[in-house]
């Protein structure tokens, strides 16, 4: 058996929300591989629960192999997945924060619509926090940059529907792996991030997924929200809002984008 989708996930924090992502593993319905980075989380807990769940993911029926990378300095989230992707080989990929969870059945839909679509390059699943409150519901562009829609407002059918975005949620992130290896190697990309080992842009924290989305689109791919699929994701439980600067981060995103020529926020 030969993995579909690589899943790459970085821990940082949130014990109880990785045990449940390690969990919900069980849930994926397609062969994948795991790889999780732990980003040297000051809890001491993080690192107990991944090196005692690896072993149970790896007895999954669809788990083709499990691994785990110890940092030892937070490095961020961005290069940490960069670096677990180079780990895998699958033709899909998929970038995940530890507060995820998967649900039964909703895995295998991802892969498909990447499979009937061969211009798709990255696919975002809708998303609700444990009291079914939309986390991602399709991201939208406007004059004062991306914005979520429906943000935290209850799951309902409305927000089911399929649709070409600007970007997906970078929690759950899955991209065609020959986009991805297109992406890393564009020249334009390497005059910016020349240390890059993967398509995210190699911020402390944000914008590495919207630039990999811009980024993909200016490559003619396109970027889908699939709302007909659904995952769990608690939002910011190893990096709470405000925690972290973004000042740089955008400086680094607005940048990359006037190199290659593509319209920033």
């Amino acid at each position: 058996m030969q993995a579909l989708v690589d899943l790459v996930a970085v821990a940082y924090q949130a014990p109880r929300e990785t045990e449940q992502f390690l969990t919900s593993l069980a849930n994926v319905d397609v062969p994948f591989t795991l790889c999780v980075v732990e980003n040297n989380s000051p809890d001491p807990k993080v690192r107990e629960i991944l090196e005692s769940g690896i072993g149970d993911v790896q007895r999954l029926d669809m788990c083709t192999n499990a691994s785990l990378v110890l940092n030892g300095t937070n490095e961020g989230y961005a290069r940490a997945i960069n670096h677990g992707v180079t780990l895998g080989e699958a033709p899909y990929v998929a970038a995940l924060n530890c507060d995820v969870q998967f649900l039964v059945g909703q895995t295998y839909p991802i892969v498909q619509y990447f499979e009937d679509h061969g211009d798709v390059g990255v696919v975002g699943p809708r998303t609700t926090n444990s009291n079914n409150r939309l986390t991602h519901a399709g991201i939208f562009q406007t004059l004062t940059g991306d914005q979520h829609r429906a943000w935290l407002h209850p799951d309902q059918s409305t927000y089911w529907d399929v649709r070409d975005v600007p970007t997906v949620s970078g929690a759950t992130y899955f991209a065609r792996r020959s986009m991805w290896d297109e992406l890393t190697a564009c020249p334009r990309f390497r005059r910016v991030a020349p240390d890059a080992e993967g398509a995210f842009l190699p911020t402390d924290h944000f914008y590495e997924e919207t630039w990999c989305s811009y980024h993909a689109r200016a490559h003619n791919w396109r970027c889908v929200y699939l709302g007909t699929s659904k995952m769990i994701h608690e939002w910011h439980r190893s990096s709470p809002p405000g925690s972290i600067p973004m000042k740089e981060a955008k400086a680094l995103f607005q940048h990359a984008c006037m190199t290659h020529g593509i319209g920033g926020l």
